[in-house]
C-alpha cells in the first residue's frame, strides 16, 4: 500500500474509532448513573419497568447509530463476526421466549428485562470501548461508597428502614455484590499500574480504600466470597508461582479456606439455613420437571406452593423455623434450571464456557473476566439478575469479552437494511411500552385517591402483564385486602399472606371448606408463622366445629415460632382463654 493510500485509510478509520469512543463515553455516563436512576425509579409506581424499557430503547438507538456509521464510508466494516457466545446467547433467548409463549405471553416484564440485557450485550459487541469500562465501574463504586458513608454518618437516609446503609439499592445485599465487583476491578488496576504513573496508582488505592470501607458496612457474605473468587482468578498465575516456590504453605491455605467456609456459614446460620431450604425445595422441583422447566418467571409465582408441599411431607424438618415467604432462589443457575429446564441451563453454560475459553488479548479483558467471575460467584448465593443495575453488568462483561469466531456474515445492503428494520421495530415496541408503563403508573396512583374504578378496570385488563411487577403486586394486594374480591384474590402470587387473605375472604362469605384449604396451605408455607393457624382456629369456631378448634388451639400453643411479638402474645392469650372456657364447660360438677 502506498503512503498516499495509507493516509487515506487512516483518515477514514479515525472517524470510526471516534464513533466507538463517543458511544462508549455516552454509555459510561449511563452506567455511572444507573444505580442512582434505579434508586429514583424504585420509589415510583412501575418505575423499575420504565427504567428497563428505557434502557432497551437507549441501547437500541446507540446500536443502530454505530451500525450505520460502521457500514458506510471508505473503511466500512465488511463482515459481521459470529462467535460461539453469540450462538449460545441467541439459543438461550429462543428458549426463554418459547417458554414465555408456552405460558401465554410474549411481551411482559421478564422478557423485556432480558431484551434490555441482550441489547447491552450487542452494543458492547459492536463498539470497542472495553478499556474505559473498568474506570467507569470504579467511579460508580466510589460514588456508591460515598453514599454509604453519608448514610452511615446520618447525612443521608437509607432506602430500607430495617438497614442503616443500602447505597442506592433496596438492602445491603445487592450493594455488597455491586461493591465486590468494583473492588475486584479496582484491585486489578492497582496491580497493573504499580510500576506506572504514581498519581493514577495512588488514586486507585484511595478508591479501593473507600470501597472497602463501605464494603465492610454492607456486611454481605456472598459479596465477600465473590471478591475472593474474582481476585483469585486474576492473580491465579501469581498464586500458582508462589505456591510452587513454597509448597509447604498449601495445607495451611487449605485449612484457612475450610475454616473460613465454616465461619461464613455460621456467621448468620439462620440465613444460611434459609438458602439450604430453598435449594432443597428447588431440587425437588427440578426432579419433577427437569427438561421443560416451569416456564419463564414462574418461580416467584409458584415456588411457595412447593415449599408448602415440602413441609407437609416433612413436618419435622429442621428448616421449619427459618422458612419465610420466598421470592428469589438465591442461586441464579438454579433459577434458570427451575424455569427453563436443562436446555436453558445448557445454553447459558455454553455461553459462559465460550467466554472463558477465549484468550485475553490484553490486561483489560482479563480484568473484565475477573469482574464476571465475581458476578457469577455472587449469583451462586444471591439474586443479581433481579436487581437491574447488577444484571446490566452481566451484559457489559460478556459483551466486552470476545469469544472465538465461528463464521462471518458479509455486510450487504440487505444485511444493513435488516438490522435497521429490526432496530426500528425494537425502538417502536420500546416507545409503546414506555407509554404503557407511564400511563399505567398514573392510573394506578388513583388507588390512593379513592377513585379506583378506572384503576381496577386497568388492572383487570392488563393483569397478566403487570403481575410480575413488585410495585403493582404490593398495591393490588393492599387494595384487595381492604376490598376483598373472591374472584380476584386467587390470582395473586402464592404467598403466605396472600393465602391468609383469601382464607379470610372465604370465611366472610361462609365458604368454610375453601377457607380451610387455603389456610392449611398457608400454614405449611411458613410453619413458623402463627397467623395461618390462628385463622384456621377462627374458621373452625365460625363453622361450629369446637372439637377441631380445640385441637388447633392446642397446636398453636405448642407451635415453635420464628419470632415472638406483641401480636403472637395476644393470640396465645386469646387461645388460652378459649381453652380455659372449654375446659370449664366439660368439667363434671362435684357431688
Amino acid at each position: 500500500m502506498t503512503e498516499t493510500n495509507r493516509t487515506r485509510v487512516d483518515e477514514f478509520t479515525e472517524p470510526k474509532k471516534y464513533t466507538d469512543k463517543l458511544t462508549g463515553l455516552i454509555f459510561s455516563i449511563y452506567i455511572v448513573s444507573l444505580p442512582i436512576l434505579w434508586n429514583i425509579c424504585h420509589s415510583l409506581l412501575l418505575g423499575k419497568e420504565l427504567l428497563i424499557v428505557c434502557t432497551l430503547l437507549f441501547c437500541s438507538i446507540l446500536y443502530a447509530g454505530t451500525a450505520i456509521s460502521k457500514s458506510t464510508g471508505f473503511s466500512k466494516q465488511k463482515f459481521i463476526n459470529i462467535s460461539y457466545a453469540d450462538i449460545s446467547i441467541v439459543l438461550f433467548s429462543f428458549i426463554l421466549v418459547f417458554n414465555s409463549i408456552k405460558n401465554g405471553r410474549l411481551i411482559f416484564i421478564p422478557v423485556e428485562e432480558w431484551c434490555a440485557i441482550l441489547a447491552v450485550y450487542l452494543l458492547m459487541r459492536n463498539i470497542r470501548c472495553a478499556d474505559i469500562i473498568p474506570e467507569t465501574l470504579i467511579l460508580s463504586g466510589t460514588m456508591q461508597s460515598a453514599i454509604v458513608l453519608f448514610q452511615k454518618t446520618g447525612y443521608m437516609k437509607s432506602n430500607n428502614e430495617w438497614f442503616e446503609i443500602t447505597g442506592s439499592f433496596g438492602n445491603p445485599g445487592p450493594l455488597g455484590g455491586f461493591l465486590a465487583i468494583c473492588i475486584v476491578i479496582c484491585l486489578c488496576r492497582i496491580y497493573e499500574t504499580r510500576k506506572q504513573n504514581k498519581i493514577i496508582h495512588s488514586i486507585y488505592i484511595i478508591d479501593a480504600g473507600t470501597m472497602l470501607t463501605a464494603f465492610c458496612f454492607a456486611d454481605s457474605r456472598a459479596a465477600f466470597v465473590a471478591t475472593a473468587a474474582g481476585c483469585s482468578f486474576y492473580f491465579f498465575q501469581t498464586i500458582r508461582i508462589f505456591l510452587k516456590k513454597h509448597p509447604h504453605i498449601i495445607p495451611i491455605i487449605g485449612g484457612i479456606l475450610i475454616l473460613s467456609s465454616i465461619l461464613i456459614f455460621n456467621y448468620r446460620e439462620n440465613s444460611a439455613n434459609g438458602r439450604l431450604l430453598i435449594w432443597r425445595v428447588c431440587s425437588e422441583m427440578i426432579c419433577h420437571k427437569p427438561f421443560s422447566g416451569y416456564g419463564t418467571a414462574s418461580f416467584g409465582q409458584d415456588y411457595m406452593l412447593h415449599q408448602a408441599h415440602y413441609f407437609k411431607t416433612h413436618p419435622d424438618s429442621r428448616f421449619s423455623q427459618t422458612a419465610d415467604d420466598t421470592v428469589y432462589p438465591f442461586n441464579e443457575f438454579l433459577h434458570i434450571l427451575v424455569e427453563l429446564g436443562i436446555p436453558g441451563l445448557s445454553a447459558i453454560g455454553a455461553f459462559l464456557i465460550s467466554l472463558f475459553l477465549s484468550r485475553s488479548k490484553n490486561g483489560t479483558k482479563r480484568i473484565l473476566k475477573a469482574g464476571l467471575i465475581a458476578y457469577l460467584c455472587f449469583s451462586l448465593f444471591s439474586y443479581p439478575n433481579s436487581v437491574f443495575p447488577l444484571f446490566v453488568l452481566f451484559g457489559i462483561f460478556s459483551g466486552c469479552i470476545e469469544s472465538r469466531k465461528v463464521f462471518k456474515i458479509p455486510i450487504s445492503a440487505l444485511t444493513t437494511g435488516s438490522l435497521l428494520i429490526l432496530s426500528v421495530l425494537v425502538c417502536s415496541v420500546s416507545i409503546r411500552e414506555i407509554r404503557f408503563y407511564y400511563n399505567g403508573a398514573k392510573t394506578l396512583e388513583k388507588f390512593f385517591t379513592g377513585n379506583s374504578s378506572e384503576t381496577i378496570l386497568f388492572s383487570d385488563r392488563h393483569y397478566e402483564q403487570l403481575k410480575y411487577s413488585e410495585s403493582f403486586n404490593d398495591i393490588y394486594s393492599m387494595w384487595l385486602e381492604k376490598h376483598p374480591d373472591i374472584k380476584k384474590l386467587p390470582r395473586l402470587p402464592a404467598r403466605c399472606n396472600n393465602y391468609c387473605n383469601i382464607g379470610k375472604t372465604y370465611m366472610l362469605s361462609e365458604q368454610y371448606d375453601y377457607a380451610e384449604e387455603y389456610l392449611k396451605t398457608a400454614s405449611f408455607m411458613v410453619p413458623g408463622k402463627i397467623t395461618p393457624n390462628y385463622l384456621l382456629w377462627q374458621n373452625s369456631l365460625q363453622r361450629g366445629d369446637t372439637t377441631t378448634a380445640i385441637t388447633i388451639a392446642e397446636r398453636i400453643l405448642k407451635q415453635p415460632l420464628k419470632a415472638e411479638s406483641t401480636y403472637t402474645l395476644r393470640v396465645k392469650s386469646e387461645i388460652r382463654r378459649f381453652l380455659e372456657t372449654e375446659q370449664g364447660k366439660t368439667q363434671v360438677p362435684a357431688q
